[in-house]
């Protein structure tokens, strides 16, 4: 038997004023939770949304749930979100990946939360302890880099197929990758 422990409905009004139609409009919905545990959505009328919930002050429980929504020119969408205390039923597809990896002589490059550096230490030293040099964002059609290095420069990685694949590439393509895509 499965419980899913409603904690809290929310009623979200969405409005697409625009002459023309919007894809994939973010949704933000603040979270107050009174000591309550919420671990699952369900976005009503709008069936296998992907949704996620943010924890904006590192406390452990969510402040925010987010979402996407299409919107026809001119409409608006009233839709009922129901939060649980639940593990989710459903699970998505990773379409982003952020990240941050240190360079180590093991070539296992550990992701990491965060690092910090003395304020007199050399550039070379932060920039060669980084895998990759600097923080990953990526996207299904692209990727960026950033440099944690003085510059601050940013690369830019396209790519021929959408897919998440800088786990495996780390901005440094092998001919054998190219070839197969």
């Amino acid at each position: 038997m499965l419980a899913f422990s409603l904690l809290l409905s929310i009623t979200v009004t969405v409005t697409n004023p625009q002459p023309t139609p919007r894809q994939a409009v973010p949704v933000v919905v603040p979270i107050a939770q009174n000591g309550k545990e919420i671990n699952s959505a369900v976005i009503k009328g709008q069936p296998d949304t992907p949704w996620q919930l943010d924890d904006l002050n590192d406390d452990g429980r969510p402040d925010e749930l987010v979402f996407l929504v299409d919107l026809k020119a001119n409409q608006t969408k009233t839709l009922t979100v129901d939060l649980s205390s639940a593990r989710p039923k459903t699970s998505f597809t990773p379409e982003t990946k952020a990240y941050l990896k240190l360079n180590d002589k093991n070539k296992k490059h550990p992701e990491i939360q965060a690092i910090a550096f003395p304020g007199d230490v050399d550039n070379r030293q932060m920039y060669n302890s980084i895998y990759g040099h600097g923080v990953v964002l990526e996207g299904l059609y692209n990727a960026i880099r950033i440099y944690m290095d003085n510059r601050q420069s940013v690369d830019l990685y396209a790519k021929n197929t959408p897919r998440l694949e800088l786990d495996s590439t780390g901005f440094y393509t092998t001919r054998k990758q190219l070839e197969q895509g």
